[in-house]
């Protein structure tokens, strides 16, 4: 059956990679395209350097985000900001907090990509403690950050 690609890119991508990995696995044409996507996205982040301190001003964000034109995967930017975020002091968390808010007024980022990008960072905790032991606090802190925001 079809599954729509919208859904599928905002599965975690090592997930992807996995059932790809599954020799049994069949038709997986629509599953590689949504981890390439995926992958191509972040690898867009990266390059333009959007989750990096000192955080970029709003309009270069919203610019690369625009030009990727890929909204389906803007969740990634949401999960990936937030897990990044874990090591900064709380000022630059909470200035990582703004920056999304502010791309959510702009209309580049939606509470659904807030909703999926929390989701998969909640299912990365475990592993993400044994690189920051406070992470559950922090990931709370982030919570209660983005209901406060109303961003959830």
């Amino acid at each position: 059956g079809y599954i729509a690609e919208e859904f599928l890119t905002r599965l975690p991508e090592g997930f992807l990679t996995a059932v790809l990995r599954d020799e049994r696995a069949k038709d997986t044409k629509e599953l590689e395209k949504a981890r390439d996507r995926l992958h191509h996205f972040k690898q867009g982040i990266e390059d333009k350097k959007l989750l990096e301190t000192p955080l970029p001003h709003i309009d270069q964000a919203f610019s690369v985000m625009k030009e990727q034109a890929m909204p389906d995967c803007r969740h990634e930017f949401v999960k990936r900001g937030l897990a990044a975020s874990l090591d900064w002091p709380p000022a630059l968390r909470r200035r990582c907090l703004v920056l999304m808010g502010q791309l959510l007024e702009k209309g580049i980022l939606t509470k659904e990509d807030f909703q999926w990008g929390v989701l998969n960072l909640l299912g990365q905790l475990e592993d993400l403690t044994l690189d920051c032991p406070d992470v559950a606090k922090i990931a709370a802190e982030h919570l209660r950050g983005l209901l406060a925001k109303d961003l959830l």
